[in-house]
């Protein structure tokens, strides 16, 4: 797959049927790009794909296990589900009238300090919340230093999911960025 224009968005679409799949597939609105689509209940296999080609995946009238949600959590990837195609179709329009990038959180780091030869981020969540595994866009004042994942979120010697507006935590981001105290972090999904 190329690189997404600005304002682009990569879907990967289940369908109960291959008619319900072709239907949708001929009324999306420009600017969703499919990476994969296919009939039946979302898999393993399709979470895995979606995550790689950095698609959210969307469901027409199938089922997600459990098992397949749990990994989909673990992954980072949102699976939303439709009954009705129009429903479906509206979430598509919102998602491209928003843009690629939807902000989750803010958090400003306020301490740093090395752990295990990599560099540990001590911050406090601003507004919204961060999440382990989610993308952070480090930026200082308006440039960006870059872009990496939380992999790793404490309190604490306590292992975190996520930290919301107000409360401290300290991160380990992969890659390794160059960060320093009064940076902001960005939790997006893009």
């Amino acid at each position: 797959m190329g690189k997404l224009k600005e304002g682009e968005i990569a879907v990967f679409l289940k369908a109960e049927s291959l008619g319900s799949l072709e239907a949708l597939l001929g009324s999306l609105p420009a600017g969703i790009i499919v990476v994969g689509a296919g009939a039946g209940d979302v898999s393993q296999s399709d979470v895995l794909n979606a995550k790689s080609l950095n698609a959210r995946i969307f469901a027409f009238e199938v089922a997600v296990s459990a098992n397949v949600a749990k990994l989909a959590e673990s992954e980072g990837l949102h699976i939303e589900k439709f009954e009705v195609i129009y429903k479906l179709l509206e979430r598509l329009g919102e998602l491209l009238k928003k843009g690629q990038i939807e902000i989750l959180g803010k958090a400003e780091i306020l301490v740093t300090f090395p752990f295990n030869n990599k560099k540990v981020a001590g911050c406090k969540a601003l507004e919204g919340k961060i999440s382990k595994n989610d993308l952070i866009i480090v930026k200082r004042g308006e440039k960006e230093i870059g872009m990496a994942r939380a992999v790793s979120m404490k309190r604490q010697k306590n292992e975190l999911t996520e930290a919301k507006a107000g409360e401290e935590f300290g991160v380990i981001f992969e890659p390794q960025l160059d960060f320093e105290i009064g940076d902001v972090l960005v939790s997006v999904r893009k």
